[in-house]
Order: structure tokens, then C-alpha cells, then sequence
């Protein structure tokens, strides 16, 4: 990426957030709140002390991992949209199996950590097989799984892994069993959700960054991104590789809900999961498709995540005013970008 392009970049990131900010400035304004109030909440939501830069590490970390698994993908061409449910199915296998393994200690958080995976990665499989072999379009097929996997995912829990209340009812929302206490994965401290799956989330990041950007690996995912074409000139094998990397997306996917369910919710609960997927395309899209950008993108619509409660609750203002905030920037950055990946997208869709 050349300095031009950088400034370029730069300064629509610039424009973008500040036309986000005098935009809702104005709304704010217009409702008769305090703008130095309301932009304050946000801020002191995350930034004020410990805790709350935990809360802020707690939203960022699944928005980062969510990014990157639509980020190995749509480096090597192919736009994942199922993030999503592949989020929801891994949450799903990991409470299954956080609650019914016949295991103790750490083999079963571990057990319930590679579960989650697993299910992510085994929603991804159909979607990569079609396009593998037929070059069904991914984007159709992944957005209907989406769908697909929440009805299923409730059925499944209805039907067998159903919560009961303490009255021996079954639970009114689909909920299932809590996992085992052995399963969870411990939070910092009581003050926060944040706990330790910020630690193999900063790993898997790491690793990931460091084999998309120095090693063979990466250079294939990009030259098959950049043109199939070329990369089969160049001795990749094209098909392989965007299989291997819709898979990985996947299971990076479930590794999400995984995370949530054993850190966060200890049971699968419908509609708690929301959104994770789809913003992580958006880190992706925001930050260029590029993991240093994923980490700026991630903390960024993490912080906004982190400030919506803290709206809700100071202030009069609907904390949907967040998400405009975050639409606005979105609008003004991502539209090249995305362009861009899907030009490189058609370019990379010829046989090979």
C-alpha cells in the first residue's frame, strides 16, 4: 500500500468520523441534551479506570475474532457473510458439549472450547464444498445458513438441551442447561464480564496476523484474492487454498461462540449471540482487510458497543444514536474498500 493510498485512507477515516460526530451533535442538540455530556458517556464508558477498560476489552475481543475470520476469507476471495451462524452454531455445540461431556478439569473446557470450533467449521463446510466444486455463490448460501442455523440451533435445544426453571418448568426462551462449571472460562474480576478468553483471543490473533502477512500462506491467500489467474501461474493451487480458508473462517466463527458461552453467557440463550457475525465484517471492511486495521476497527465499534448501555442509562438519548454514529463512519470508509475487495472478488472468481 503506497503513502498516496494511505493518505487517502486517512483522510477518509477523518472525514467519515467527523461527519458522524457533527451529525450527532446535531440530533443530540436538537433533543435538547448537553453534546459534551452525551460524547463524555461514551468515552467514560471505556476509558475511566480498570473496569471499564475491561468492559471495553470484553466487547472488542469477540468483534476482533469475528473480524478475522471473515478476514482470512475475503483474502483469499470469498466473502464470507455466515459468519454469523457459524457464531451461533459454535455457541450451540459449546453448550452441548459444556454441559454433557463426561469430563472434569481442564479436558472439558478445552473439550467445550474445541466443540465450539468444530461447529463453526462443520457450518462452514457445506458452503465451502459448493463453492469448491461447483462455484455456487457464496454470499447466497451463507446468508441463507445464517437463517438456517438459528432455527436449527433452537430446535436442537428445545427438543433435547432445553433450561428448566427452578420450579421444574421448562425455561419460556430458548435457553439451554448451563455448562459445567468446570467448562467456564473465569472473568478477571466481579466487577466486569472481561475474563481470560482475552488471552487466547490476543494469541489466536497474533498467530494469524503474523501468518497472513509474513509467511507462504499468507502471500497464497493474497495472490488468490488479488487473481486466481495468476496465482495458478504462479503454482498455487487456487481451490485448495479458498477451501482451507473458508474452513478456517468458520471455525473462527464458532471459536466466537464459543468464547461467549464459556466466558460470558455459560448456557446457549436465542438472540444473546446478535450481531457478532455481522460486525465482524464490518472490522474487516472497515480496517481494510488488514490486521492491524482489524485491531483499530474492533476497539472502534467497541467502544461504541461499550457506550450504549452507558447511554441508555445517563442520558436521554436513544442509544441507537450509536449506531448511527457507527453507520455514518461506515458509510464514508467502507465504500472504496468495498469496491475494491469485490472487484478483486470478480477478478478472482475465474476457473481455474
Amino acid at each position: 500500500m503506497t503513502s498516496t493510498t494511505l493518505r487517502q485512507h486517512f483522510f477518509r477515516y477523518c472525514f467519515g468520523l467527523a461527519l458522524a460526530i457533527v451529525t450527532a451533535a446535531l440530533l443530540v442538540m436538537q433533543q435538547g441534551e448537553s453534546v459534551t455530556h452525551f460524547f463524555n458517556t461514551i468515552i467514560g464508558a471505556s476509558f475511566d479506570n480498570t473496569t471499564t477498560l475491561l468492559d471495553l476489552a470484553r466487547w472488542t475481543s469477540p468483534l476482533l475474532l469475528s473480524g478475522m475470520a471473515f478476514l482470512v476469507a475475503a483474502r483469499a476471495g470469498i466473502f464470507n457473510t455466515g459468519v454469523e451462524g457459524q457464531v451461533v452454531v459454535g455457541a450451540c455445540a459449546a453448550a452441548i458439549a459444556g454441559s454433557t461431556l463426561p469430563m472434569t478439569g481442564l479436558p472439558l473446557m478445552l473439550g467445550t472450547t474445541i466443540a465450539g470450533c468444530l461447529g463453526g467449521l462443520v457450518w462452514a463446510f457445506v458452503p465451502a464444498v459448493l463453492y469448491r466444486r461447483y462455484r455456487v455463490n457464496e454470499v447466497v448460501i451463507t446468508l441463507m445458513m445464517n437463517y438456517i442455523a438459528v432455527l436449527a440451533c433452537n430446535l436442537v435445544i428445545r427438543s433435547y438441551f432445553l433450561a428448566e426453571s427452578s420450579e421444574g418448568n421448562e425455561s419460556i426462551t430458548v435457553s439451554s442447561r448451563p455448562i459445567e462449571a468446570a467448562a467456564q472460562i473465569p472473568a478477571f474480576s466481579g466487577a466486569s464480564d472481561a475474563g481470560w478468553t482475552l488471552l487466547p483471543t490476543a494469541i489466536i490473533y497474533l498467530v494469524l496476523a503474523v501468518l497472513i502477512l509474513k509467511s507462504r500462506w499468507g502471500y497464497d491467500l493474497k495472490a488468490v484474492g488479488g487473481s486466481s489467474r495468476f496465482a495458478q501461474y504462479a503454482g498455487v493451487q487456487v481451490r485448495d487454498v479458498q477451501f482451507r480458508a473458508f474452513l478456517l473462517s468458520g471455525a473462527l466463527g464458532g471459536l466466537v461462540g464459543a468464547f461467549e458461552v464459556q466466558g460470558v453467557l455459560h448456557r446457549y440463550i436465542d438472540g444473546a449471540l446478535t450481531d457478532f457475525g455481522w460486525n465482524g465484517i464490518l472490522v474487516g471492511l472497515i480496517g481494510l482487510n488488514h490486521p492491524v486495521g482489524a485491531v483499530v476497527s474492533a476497539t472502534f465499534l467497541g467502544v461504541l458497543q461499550n457506550g450504549q448501555l452507558a447511554v441508555q442509562q445517563m442520558t436521554n438519548i436513544s442509544p441507537y444514536m450509536i449506531k448511527l454514529i457507527a453507520a455514518l463512519l461506515i458509510l464514508c470508509v467502507a465504500v472504496d474498500p468495498l469496491k475494491a475487495i469485490i472487484a478483486s472478488m470478480k477478478r478472482g472468481r475465474n476457473d481455474v
